[in-house]
């Protein structure tokens, strides 16, 4: 009976390590995924590069960003998960860089010097504690893609309007309040999305951005919209207005202005 009794407890003790080894590792799981998942979308297009021409230096706890990778010619370069508060890139540093990302780290400020690095095409940011652009991001004009979800950006200065080969602009979660007129001059820009910010209103410039596809404006504050957006019924394909307190009346007034674009309210 003894013997039985020892044998069913260890059979119990084995039980009970490896239900609390799942469930720490389901813990872990739950606690570090959603941040990848939910704020990591498919916005910033795959690294493509051969082994060679990038430089990863994902989750290696950096506080500060080591000589040699300063010097670094990789034409991807990433830096997520990290613990950075500024990235200082010098004239002549990353030259070759295509593709920058820095996300899930500590950055109070927008990389000084990015705008010497002439190649560069996609940059992501996304969860940083930058809370402004300065005024030389109009410099960056190759541009492609800027992803700055997840921080605390309230306002765009005048020059992003020079950014002219931007296709794609991405600041959900953010603190938005208004929008400069200047971004009606960003010829190229497709998808622009806004989601979740302070946004009350609209300029009425952004009926000129005759290239824009994509309109997000959901989880806003917005309770109309300005009458140029007509303008844009023969290109935008897409614009989300849910959880905005706008009345339903809206509803049929949007379509009428947009005819052939999904409207989302």
């Amino acid at each position: 009976m003894k013997k039985q009794f020892i044998t069913i407890a260890s059979i119990i003790a084995v039980i009970i390590i490896n239900f609390v080894g799942v469930q720490a590792q389901e813990m872990a799981f739950a606690t570090a995924t959603p941040f990848v998942l939910a704020f990591n979308p498919a916005t910033a297009e795959p690294v493509n590069a051969n082994p060679a021409e990038a430089l990863d230096l994902t989750g290696q706890g950096l506080y500060e960003l080591p000589t040699e990778a300063l010097v670094s010619n990789a034409e991807v370069i990433k830096l997520d998960s990290n613990l950075l508060d500024k990235i200082t890139v010098n004239a002549g540093q990353w030259s070759q860089c295509r593709q920058l990302f820095a996300r899930h780290n500590w950055l109070e400020k927008f990389p000084e010097g990015a705008t010497s690095m002439a190649s560069l095409e996609l940059m992501d940011l996304t969860r940083n504690h930058i809370d402004a652009l300065p005024a030389s991001v109009g410099k960056l004009v190759s541009l492609k893609k800027l992803v700055l979800d997840l921080n605390f950006v309230s306002n765009l200065p005048a020059e992003v309007s020079q950014m002219k080969s931007l296709k794609e602009l991405s600041l959900r979660w953010n603190a938005l309040t208004s929008l400069p007129a200047e971004i009606a001059e960003m010829n190229s820009l497709e998808v622009l999305n806004l989601t979740n910010n302070n946004l009350t209103v609209l300029p009425a410039e952004i009926g000129n951005m005759k290239s824009l596809k994509v309109l997000r404006l959901n989880y806003n504050n917005i309770q109309q919209l300005p009458a140029s957006l007509a303008n844009l019924a023969g290109t935008l394909k897409i614009l989300d207005l849910s959880n905005n307190p706008m009345g339903r009346q809206w509803l049929s007034e949007v379509k009428a202005m947009l005819p052939n674009t999904q409207v989302i309210f």
